[in-house]
């Protein structure tokens, strides 16, 4: 039996909706002691989104899509993001490639993986980042992005897929 990517792209939506995980931060359960939480930033114009996990509470990074729509304005932008503490970068990983000004969408996607490398690499707008699904992130920490050369039309949105869990 062959299965195209939209038959899979409809079950997987009708099962997150059925599980409650449909929507801008929503939630549905996991497992016994966590959730599946999607949390949408959407920071004004010419701002980075950054993600902090509220008090309390611990996530473990699943994926992210970041959505850049560039001005006008000539400057070359490249998308990083990263994870802190709230004090020091932890880890962090550059797109290989640059945006132009195009007053076009250039969507990123992220996983973590495992792969034993202090800034992670990329592969055109795929970002792999080095953290093992393993680890979490505590109250405080961060996931954000930094767009090399923003001007004050850009805009960013980021959607953070996490299992989120009690501290």
């Amino acid at each position: 039996m062959k299965l195209s990517l939209r038959t899979l792209a409809a079950a997987f939506v009708l099962l997150l909706a059925q599980a409650g995980g449909f929507g801008p931060n929503s939630s549905s359960p996991v497992g016994p002691t966590g959730s599946f939480a999607s949390k949408i930033i959407v920071p004004a114009a010419g701002a980075n989104a950054n993600a902090i996990v509220p008090p309390g509470k611990k996530w473990r990074l699943i994926s992210a899509e970041i959505v850049v729509t560039t001005d006008a304005n000539i400057a070359t932008r490249t998308m990083k993001i990263f994870v802190s503490d709230g004090v020091n970068s932890l880890q962090n990983s550059a797109s290989a490639v640059t945006q132009a000004a195009s007053i076009a969408s250039v969507i990123y996607v992220f996983a973590p993986t495992p792969v034993p490398s202090p800034s992670g690499t990329a592969v055109g707008s795929q970002l792999v980042f080095a953290y093992s699904p393993q680890n979490s992130l505590g109250p405080g920490f961060t996931f954000g992005t930094i767009l090399t050369n923003i001007q004050v039309g850009d805009t960013i949105s980021l959607r953070l897929n996490v299992e989120e869990y009690n501290d």
